[in-house]
């Protein structure tokens, strides 16, 4: 579907002749040879010295961006080409020389560094014609006498054939043995007779064409020189030689060594003109038979493969030729003009889908005269490069043709582009809008055919409104250009491409205008179209014409003007002052406006030339490209205000983004890129199709905002990387379905981009291999698609998108308000199915819409359906019942209910089948189970039954329960048996209590006492078993008889199963059991309460009792609050006993530390005796152990910091010894992290040695980690708590030792027990012990403060250890705060 566009056309002159040769050449031929590494050519050139014609050799620059300042005399050619022709003209590289060998059997060596002249040698029986390998290893040589010399760079003989390539010699020529006829070579080809009647089943026909011989007879062509031709493969392993003899021509292929591997198969009239496909095992040729002309291909085998015909106007093909990457074929013919003059011809030809396609045809007015040399660029970033040395007569030209592959389409991105893509195919040109169409190549939906001497330049497509417009710039056998445009689908409206389809392919291509442009003085090479609203059109020509009188090149411009029936042509003079040859030329996708157009140059540099202020022009270079790369591809994309943004694709396959001069690599492996809609569309060599997020645009242009930045979240693609390496940058205000910025799927291999449909989601690649289409719909794509629909409200065609894509229609919901503003609209467009609906309902149920969500999109589509018909949307709106998470259960109920009350109406009452069809509607959305157990729990047992008849069970599972409820005439119990059976036993026990209070009040008043005890059993037996005893309480609350023994039941289910002490309490006391109301009360330590209800009963023994029980229970319940509740005991005693238990209260508030307390309490109640005799030597006592205790944990503490000190002092070596065996670190490359020395240098005080030694296993700690079991994990971490000494742990565990000793222990002795110490010690008159207690404290203090920086060598290790500490966020969160803490303290 490629295009061949000529990038550029350069010619210089190399020399005047003096001796005008008219309709003819100066006898040079094949004389033409390039050094790819200095660009530089080599050819051969006349002058006069002395009156006499000596031929030269000279040396000119052949770069793409080269200018000739002058051709550079090398050396004089040693015999004149006027005595011997020239067979071989090759510049070796390695030797840099140029080889000449001439006819006679001469061969040269030519220096263009020494400039010397060798002669190697001489054949005597002269040279008939040879070639060099494509490695300048191996030269071949076919001698006078028909005999094949294989020479090696040194020019000594590898292979020598001592027999002749063909029998039947020349008149007077001595013969030497020929080559055996039959001789087949080492790998003789079968064939097996594919298609052959001899070999299939034909019958009796096909036994008799088995019999009969079938001989070829082969003769020679009148157009054979008889010469033998050589040509290799590009990898140098293997040669062909196409020699003549009296039977006519044959194919002989050889190995490098010069073994005969196989004979080509005969051909009727195979001419001698070959070439070898570098990058395969296919060699072109040629055969002429009165009928046609071919072109024909051999195998390795010599097999012929398959051919091509040449148009009917070609005389004699001069020369085959293949470019470098093997995807283009050349033919140098004689071709016939309409006036009967023959010229020489180049033809351009592309092979895709199996089909030979003309691409470009250049005439000798085109090219500047007869082309006397000519060959393909040898450098693969040169693949479509082209020199030539062309002969008019008078002058010898170095002529230069630069061809690449491009596709020719339209780009525009408006909402009518049909995706027309154009390709030429000599003079036709096969138009396939992919957008109503896809019609696989060779075909074209339709077809614009010249006349047989006219061939298309170039052409281009565009889209406009209404329309879609081609421009074709043609040329005829006389180089006379001509414009043509035509249009197709011009009554094309919007929606029309889907809606009349049949109309539009009905319609042809209808020439609108042609435009004569005469013999024009310069070469036009491609034609552009400007976007331009309205019916005006303009049309850009862009070429370069030859100054022969500064032998250089110079860019021309044209523009076409098309108003209506006016046309005006007019010359762009302000292209001149760009000096470079320009490359492309190009259009905005985006503009609408002809005031600005893009060229680009060989420097991968873009200029803008602006006509939007200057009618002539104004140009400038908006992008400086890198110097030695070569354009593939280029798009421009203007952003209005914001500026144009330009991408470019390269010969290596950089796809670069420029921004002004700002240049950035999108990606490195591209081999195709499209710019769509909303997105980037680039295929790169690791076979895949990349779509990343780049401008949003509406169809009728850019939007306001747009996002160019988002490319900056695009790292490289790499043909060595997985895409995965690409930077999803997200943007979480997008949906969901747009989160990625980088989106890829894998496509096939050597697949390219060819168009990419603006509306249809679809993208058509082509194979390069093969040439066959494929056309793919990227998910992000039909996304972005759809979501147009719904911001454009068209919800029908964005349902059928879900639809036919496999899309989720919960993109419905991705805009929740256009969803709610929307749903009734919605209804209205996918309501003509009700599958469409309920297919709309269930994607609510999908995992990424939360449960609220799906409540409310549910509510809304009830609300909105049942607006509309109940009757109708019935299976809808039951599906938004029955996918309601949020309390789904009752959900169920709702959707059996609403089905009851809907086909109970009077206006359903005549289509009875409807709640049926529901029932099973609803069962294939969910399970029985569910259904049936909604309708019980509705107490339908009607709609029950209907649920179990479509059902797989047993009648007898379901129909005795339903019977035996459905015979229960009392309500309150007949739905306690179906709640008990639906194990809802919290609503059984409701209905049962129901039941159990009317059926009571019913025997009271009959005086049933037996039925009475029955019920009241009933009810008591199933509060037992499941004790929902409040409801029951709730309902028997008025009666007086039976609300207490509820309680006392409820009060001993909770005291004893539950052991809920307090609540136990409040029943018992409701059920006047005021004793066990007590113990409750006692147990739940509520003091208080107790002893409130001790005293309205119990004598003063009793109370007393009762309090010391409770002053007991309560000082021994919590250690924790030991000091609260030592003083909560002893206010008991002293409030509620007599004064006997006044000590035993003392002794509760010294154990509890409360010496303040206790000092007061002997003071009122005139105990003085008891201060001396208790409280001093109890807190003399304490005061001793709590020194004890504080020295001796400050002791531990200078233990564990000297052991801390002296492991970080040990080297890292220790460490790793400890881990790894001692031959852990044989065999180990240098590059290996574990193979380093460790330096004891690396250990400091300041750094931690664990934390060292994990970075140097960190690269292993995973993989171990992951292969331990379970149990070896907790045996680690075991390891790791206890910090046995010697680990690797025991550094770690010191530091969080040390941690807990200051922020829990120190910090308690400081904030609570010198405080409470000093205070007593103080009113007893104790200084001196007070004073010593605040020093040690400030000892304490003062050392954690000292070592706080060493233990602690970073916050990071603080807070590590302190979370472990404190699972919870504490207030001693830093090192710093513990010991400002403690200060605050002493």
């Amino acid at each position: 579907m490629k295009n061949l566009i000529v990038a550029r056309q350069q010619q210089y002159l190399i020399e005047s002749v003096k001796h005008v040769v008219q309709n003819g050449t100066n006898g040079l031929k094949n004389v033409l040879t390039v050094d790819i590494e200095n660009k530089q050519g080599y050819t051969i050139a006349k002058g006069e010295e002395n009156g006499e014609e000596i031929e030269y050799l000279v040396r000119f620059n052949v770069a793409a961006d080269g200018r000739i300042e002058a051709v550079e005399k090398i050396g004089e050619m040693p015999i004149s080409s006027a005595k011997e022709e020239i067979v071989g003209f090759k510049y070796l590289m390695e030797q840099e020389c140029v080889f000449v060998g001439y006819e006679g059997g001469e061969i040269f060596r030519m220096g263009t560094i020494r400039r010397d002249t060798e002669f190697l040698g001489k054949f005597e029986k002269g040279i008939k014609a040879c070639e060099w390998s494509p490695d300048q290893e191996v030269l071949v040589i076919v001698t006078g006498e028909d005999k094949m010399l294989v020479l090696n760079s040194e020019f000594d003989v590898e292979y020598e054939g001592e027999k002749r390539l063909v029998g039947g010699g020349e008149e007077g020529q001595e013969g030497g043995e020929a080559e055996v006829e039959g001789e087949e070579g080492e790998n003789r080809f079968v064939s097996v007779g594919w298609g052959k009647k001899e070999t299939q089943f034909h019958g009796k026909e096909g036994k008799e064409a088995a019999k009969r011989e079938t001989k070829v007879y082969s003769r020679i062509s009148e157009n054979d020189t008889g010469k033998p031709k050589i040509t290799w493969r590009g990898d140098g392993s293997v040669f062909a030689v196409s020699v003549c003899g009296k039977e006519g021509r044959k194919l002989r292929i050889y190995r490098r060594e010069g073994i005969l591997e196989s004979i080509g198969e005969q051909i009727e009239c195979l001419e001698g003109e070959v070439a070898w496909r570098p990058n395969g095992a296919i060699i072109a040729a040629t055969e002429k038979l009165g009928h046609v002309y071919r072109v024909i291909f051999y195998e390795r085998n010599g097999l012929r493969h398959y051919e091509f015909d040449l148009p009917t106007r070609v005389k004699k093909v001069k020369g085959i030729y293949w470019s470098n990457q093997s995807n283009i074929l050349a033919t140098i013919c004689e071709s016939v003009k309409g006036n009967g003059e023959v010229q020489d011809v180049i033809m351009v030809w592309v092979r895709g889908n199996y089909h030979w396609y003309l691409k470009q045809e250049f005439g000798e007015q085109e090219v500047g005269g007869k082309i006397t040399s000519f060959q393909f660029d040898e450098d693969s970033q040169d693949n479509g490069l082209i020199h030539m040395i062309v002969d008019d007569g008078r002058e010898r030209k170095y002529s230069q043709l630069n061809i690449i592959l491009q596709v020719n389409g339209t780009k525009e991105l408006v909402e009518s582009n049909v995706s027309a893509v154009a390709v030429i195919d000599g003079n036709k040109a096969l138009i396939t809008p992919f957008e109503i169409a896809n019609v696989p190549p060779p075909r074209g939906l339709f077809t614009i055919e010249l006349q047989p001497q006219e061939s298309i330049r170039s052409v281009d497509v565009l889209t406009n409104e209404n329309t879609s417009e081609i421009g074709v710039l043609l040329t005829d056998d006389n180089g006379k250009y001509r414009v043509d445009v035509y249009s197709i689908f011009n009554e094309c409206h919007e929606g029309e491409k889907y809606q009349q389809r049949a109309k539009l392919l009905q319609q042809k291509p209808q020439r609108i205008c042609s435009l004569e442009m005469g013999e024009h003085e310069g070469f036009i090479r491609q034609l552009t179209f400007a976007s331009v609203e309205g019916a005006g059109k303009a049309i850009y020509l862009l070429g370069n014409q030859y100054d022969s009188t500064r032998n250089i090149n110079r860019n021309t411009l044209t523009r076409i003007t098309i108003d209506g029936e006016k046309t005006t042509v007019e010359d762009i003079e302000s292209i001149g002052a760009v000096e470079e040859p320009l490359v492309l030329l190009h259009r905005s996708i985006t503009s609408r406006s002809e005031s600005k157009m893009y060229f680009s140059t060989i420097h991968t540099d873009v200029y803008q030339i602006n006509f939007e202020y200057d009618r002539s022009g104004v140009v400038d270079r908006i992008v400086q490209g890198k110097r030695g790369s070569k354009i593939s591809k280029l798009e421009v994309v203007e952003m209005g205000d914001e500026g144009v943004i330009v991408l470019v694709l390269d010969h290596i396959g950089k796809l670069y983004q420029y921004i002004g001069y700002e240049e950035k690599v999108i990606a490195s492996s591209c081999t195709s890129f499209f710019v769509h809609r909303e997105y980037l569309l680039v295929t790169s060599a690791n076979n895949e199709i990349n779509t990343i997020a780049f401008i949003p645009m509406s169809f009728a242009g850019v939007t306001g905002e747009n996002e160019i930045g988002s490319l900056e979240n695009v790292n490289n693609i790499n043909n060595t990387n997985n895409t995965n390496n690409i930077n999803n940058g997200t943007d979480d205000n997008k949906p969901s379905h747009l989160k990625t910025a980088v989106t890829s799927r894998k496509i096939e291999k050597n697949c390219e981009i060819i168009m990419a449909s603006p509306t249809r989601n679809a993208v058509v690649l082509q194979n390069v291999s093969r040439g066959n289409l494929e056309t793919i719909r990227p998910h992000v794509l039909v996304i972005s698609n759809i979501k147009q629909y719904l911001t454009s409200h068209q919800f029908r065609t964005a349902f059928d998108e879900c639809k036919r894509n496999r899309i989720g229609f919960e993109i419905f919901t991705s805009d929740l308000a256009l969803f709610e503003s929307s749903i009734k609209e919605i209804i209205g467009q996918i309501g003509y199915s009700i599958e469409n609906l309920n297919l709309l309902v269930t994607s609510f149920n999908v995992k990424s819409i939360d449960d609220n969500t799906r409540h409310r999109l549910c509510q809304l589509a009830r609300d909105g359906l049942t607006s509309f018909n109940n009757h109708k949307y019935i299976n809808p709106i039951l599906t938004t019942f029955l996918i309601d998470h949020v309390d789904s259960s009752s959900n169920i109920i709702n959707a059996i209910t609403f089905l009851k009350n809907t086909t109970t109406s009077a206006a359903f009452e005549a289509d009875r089948d409807v709640i049926s069809d529901s029932i099973d509607y609803m069962l294939y959305l969910t399970s029985f189970d569910s259904i049936y157990k909604a309708c019980l729990k509705n107490y339908d047992l009607e709609m029950a039954l209907l649920v179990a008849q479509k059902s797989q069970h047993d009648p007898r599972e379901y129909l005795s329960l339903l019977s035996k409820w459905n015979n229960t005439k009392d309500l309150d119990y007949r739905h306690f048996l179906i709640d008990d059976y639906l194990a809802d036993y919290k609503s059984a026990t409701s209905n049962l209590s129901k039941w159990c209070v009317a059926s009571i009040a019913n025997s009271q008043s009959n005086n049933d006492n037996d039925n009475e005890n029955t019920v009241w059993k009933q009810l008591t037996d199933y509060l037992a078993l499941h004790h929902f005893y409040k409801i029951a309480l709730s309902l028997f609350k008025s009666n007086t008889k039976y609300h207490p023994i509820l309680c006392l039941q409820y009060a001993n289910y909770l005291f004893e199963s539950k052991k809920d002490y307090y609540n136990s309490a409040i029943y018992y006391t409701a059920g006047n059991d005021l004793q066990n109301a007590i113990l409750a009360y006692k147990l739940s330590n509520c003091w208080c309460e107790a002893l409130i209800l001790a005293k309205s009963f119990s004598n003063q023994s009793q109370l007393s009792e009762l309090a010391k029980s409770l002053a007991a229970s309560l000082y021994a319940s919590d250690n924790s609050k030991k000091s609260e509740n030592s003083l909560i005991s002893a206010k008991i005693l002293f409030e509620y006993c007599t004064s006997a238990e006044l000590e035993l209260g003392i002794d509760y508030l010294i154990k509890g530390f409360n010496w303040s307390e206790a000092v007061r309490v002997c003071s009122v109640r005139s105990r003085p005796d008891l201060i001396h005799s208790k409280i001093y030597p109890s807190l003399t006592d304490s005061y001793r152990a709590l020194v004890d205790d504080i020295t001796e944990s400050l002791d531990q503490l200078k233990q564990k910091y000297t052991r801390l000190s002296e492991l970080r002092s040990l080297p890292l070596s220790h460490f790793i010894s400890l881990t790894f065996p001692p031959n852990a670190f044989q065999n180990q490359n240098a590059s290996d992290p574990l193979a380093v020395d460790i330096d004891d240098s690396m250990s400091t005080a300041a750094s931690s040695q664990f934390t060292t030694y994990t970075k140097f296993t960190a690269s292993t700690s995973t993989s171990a980690l992951s292969t331990m079991t379970a149990k070896q994990r907790r045996r680690e971490l075991k390891k790791k708590d206890r910090g046995r000494k010697g680990t690797i742990y025991e550094e770690a565990y010191l530091v969080k030792s040390i941690a807990s000793q200051i922020s829990q222990k120190f910090a308690a002795f400081v904030a609570r027990d010198v405080k409470q110490f000093n205070s007593v010690l103080i009113q007893f008159g104790l200084l001196d012990l007070a004073s010593t207690l605040q020093t040690l404290a400030i000892d304490v203090v003062n050392y954690a403060n000292s070592i706080l920086d060493q233990v602690f060598d970073n916050q990071r290790q603080i807070d590590a250890c302190l979370t472990e500490i404190y699972p919870k966020p504490s207030p001693l969160s830093t090192a710093s705060f513990i010991i400002d803490f403690i200060s605050s303290d002493c």
